[in-house]
């Protein structure tokens, strides 16, 4: 599985994405701007193995995380508050920490990243 990260409106992402489908490679496209607007993380953790699920649920599909072999990491938007949040101050709050989460979840992926992690980008 290839995970996409990627603002939605990225125009190079579906010359790339009609070439997966081509060679029958499974991908989602995941922008990180939609976290935790319309888009939900599951983190399980088991008391003796420690980290033991995660799960992104995003556009009508549940996504275990462990299946992803591959992060193509293009333009992904930081992470933002529903429009439902009103308030500036809290609008910031939860972008900032919803960033945070995502910025440690995407460390804990064993996989390749193109062209890298986001830390070393």
């Amino acid at each position: 599985m290839i995970l996409i990260l990627s603002r939605e409106d990225d125009e190079q992402v579906p010359y790339v994405t009609t070439r997966l489908e081509v060679r029958k490679a499974e991908y989602v496209w995941f922008d990180p701007a939609c976290f935790p607007s319309i888009a939900e993380i599951a983190v399980e953790f088991d008391r003796t193995r420690g980290l033991s699920r995660r799960i992104l649920q995003y556009d009508g599909c549940n996504l275990d995380l462990d299946t992803v072999t591959g992060v193509w990491y293009r333009r992904p938007q930081a992470a933002r508050a529903a429009e439902a949040v009103t308030d500036p101050q809290i609008r910031e709050w939860v972008s900032r920490e919803s960033q945070h989460v995502l910025a440690g979840l995407w460390e804990t992926l064993d996989c390749t990243w193109i062209p890298g992690k986001p830390r070393d980008v």
